[in-house]
């Protein structure tokens, strides 16, 4: 069980180090730390899902039918591709411009400079 005012004073405490530590606004940050936040959200609920529709997966060939977007749609849960989940971005290199690593469409990925 969730301990909410635990989660709640530690959440206060890395909005106070994010403020402290550089010179971002609230404003400027908000939206990429609720961006995660959902992110997270989302892959939790993605992860028992699919936990869900393996179980009852027909097996063809020897082979478990691939999970489909449609799988999740009919259970309420979002799709999420191997580059939307958590752990994938969390695990991103630092570099990922030399990685050369691609996007869900083939293009490269790159990053983006303000």
């Amino acid at each position: 069980m969730v301990n909410i005012r635990k989660l709640e004073a530690d959440l206060w405490e890395s909005a106070d180090l994010l403020r402290a530590g550089s010179k971002l606004t609230s404003n400027q940050y908000c939206m990429p730390v609720l961006g995660l936040i959902f992110l997270r959200y989302a892959y939790s609920r993605y992860k028992l899902v699919e936990q869900e529709i393996l179980k009852n997966r027909p097996i063809r060939n020897g082979r478990v039918m691939p999970v489909e977007a449609s799988d999740f749609n009919e259970k309420s849960a979002l799709y999420l591709p191997k580059q939307a989940q958590y752990t994938w971005l969390v695990n991103l290199p630092e570099d990922i411009v030399s990685q050369k690593l691609s996007d869900t469409q083939g293009h490269m990925m790159r990053v983006n400079e303000p």
